[in-house]
């Protein structure tokens, strides 16, 4: 039975109900009714709100995603103007990025923005592709800056290789969080995901034949 609330209650009610469901069963499986339901609000307040279940759910990937932006190879020369310009230091540039891709990363995010960028990643909707560009995109498109910021005369099958090689991590152990919450406990759950981001960065590094940081040995 729906109960009243203000306009602001009414929102963030569905949104969260939004969020739970189709993080749980997928955008198909989820209809409006279902989303009032479980927030407790009319039917009508969804589409007061939102204007459709698209709208809705391009809401929901936006709360899905980390809004912070990434670090740039712009911000890190800002820091350390030299820092590309030795081989430890191109080093630590793809340590710094990389790093700060898998923070913003669902590897151990609550298990609704975790199913939902999961499943986007693997088939992107028409919803998902509206707002890649600021919420998704820049961070690959950051790690291909700082490859032709350290191989200049690089060629983009070679990058775009590279600079998914993380997002490939992401998606496999994404997959396998599930099982891996059942059969692994906190802490090692939190060594596993060290483990994963270390090896990753620590590989990308070896690729351009660079030195491999004392902290990644």
């Amino acid at each position: 039975m729906a109960v009243t609330k203000s306009p602001t209650e009414t929102r963030k009610s569905i949104l969260e109900a939004a969020c739970a469901l189709f993080g749980e069963y997928g955008f198909n499986a989820v209809s409006t009714r279902m989303i009032a339901d479980k927030a407790g609000v009319n039917l009508g307040g969804i589409h007061y709100h939102f204007g459709s279940k698209g709208k809705l759910y391009e809401e929901v990937l936006k709360a899905a995603h980390n809004p912070e932006t990434p670090l740039s190879v712009e911000r890190l020369r800002e820091e350390m103007p030299d820092l590309l310009d030795t081989e430890a230091g191109k080093s630590h540039a793809i340590y710094r990025i990389v790093t700060d891709y898998f923070r913003r990363q669902p590897l151990k995010l609550e298990s609704w923005r975790r199913n939902i960028i999961f499943r986007e990643l693997l088939d992107p909707s028409e919803y998902y592709l509206k707002i890649r560009e600021a919420y998704s995109k820049k961070a690959v498109e950051t790690i291909l800056e700082l490859y032709f910021a350290i191989v200049p005369d690089g060629n983009l099958p070679d990058a775009y290789a590279w600079a998914n090689y993380p997002v490939s991590q992401v998606v496999f152990y994404s997959s396998a969080a599930s099982l891996n919450q059942k059969i692994l406990d906190e802490a090692m759950l939190d060594n596993l995901y060290r483990s994963v981001i270390k090896s990753t960065i620590k590989t990308m590094i070896l690729l351009l034949n660079l030195p491999v940081p004392p902290l990644l040995q």
